[in-house]
């Protein structure tokens, strides 16, 4: 049950980080790349910084060959 709170809970808040961020890419005040990929790692379950750094790592390997 707790469990299944926390999943339904991490669904919401990363939601609406990404209906903020897609608002936030029409107005100039607000950082709407930024906020969504905040909202998909929340709902992803990891850590920003590691989802990040895993991106960097394969753009880095996708130049290098």
């Amino acid at each position: 049950m707790k469990e299944h709170l926390k999943k339904v809970l991490r669904i919401v808040v990363g939601g609406l980080f990404i209906i903020v961020g897609i608002i936030g890419l029409f107005l100039p005040f607000i950082q709407g790349i930024l906020l969504i990929l905040i909202g998909l790692a929340i709902i992803e379950g990891k850590p920003i910084v590691k989802t990040l750094k895993e991106v960097w790592e394969s753009i880095k390997k996708k130049f290098k060959k």
